[in-house]
């Protein structure tokens, strides 16, 4: 036996690609999650106000309003489901499948919508007036940026 070829010397020389692969799963959450998040709301809202008021495209100046608010807003359940994520990376040989990521992540998006949602509604008005369909868009959108954040961490595996 050389020295160097002992197995803790390979255990010990693979942290730090799995670190970094752990990094490099968070950071694709992070960065990519939410303008997924905020591109499938924004259509979502397109859509919406074309079946009840006619095809109409939000000005620019609020495109970018509401980008900036989307990543406020969704950083916080995109990182969290990147860690998840991540984690799943480092105690398992591979990513979940993509199905698996979506539903985390849109029930991930759900509850952090959800929070949100109640901690604004609480304070100026009752409860009764929850809006589902916005609490289904926050799960919907949530869903399709879990997955193709997944789909684009796959050469990580």
């Amino acid at each position: 036996m050389r020295v160097g070829d002992h197995p803790a010397t390979e255990v010990l020389s693979a942290a730090p690609t799995r670190l970094r692969r752990f990094a490099s799963i968070v950071l694709v959450f992070l960065v990519v999650g939410p303008a997924i998040g905020w591109s499938a709301f924004t259509a979502g809202h397109i859509l919406a106000e074309a079946a009840t008021a006619g095809p109409r495209l939000p000005a620019p100046d609020m495109l970018l309003v509401t980008l900036l608010f989307g990543y406020l807003t969704g950083a916080t359940p995109a990182v969290a489901a990147g860690l998840m994520i991540g984690w799943w990376c480092l105690r398992r040989t591979s990513l979940p499948s993509i199905w698996v990521a979506a539903a985390f992540c849109g029930v991930l998006g759900g509850l952090f919508g959800y929070a949100l949602f109640f901690s604004s509604v609480f304070r100026s008005r009752p409860p009764q007036l929850i809006r589902w369909d916005t609490i289904f868009m926050l799960v919907a959108m949530s869903a399709i940026a879990g997955a193709v954040c997944t789909r684009l961490t796959r050469r990580w595996q």
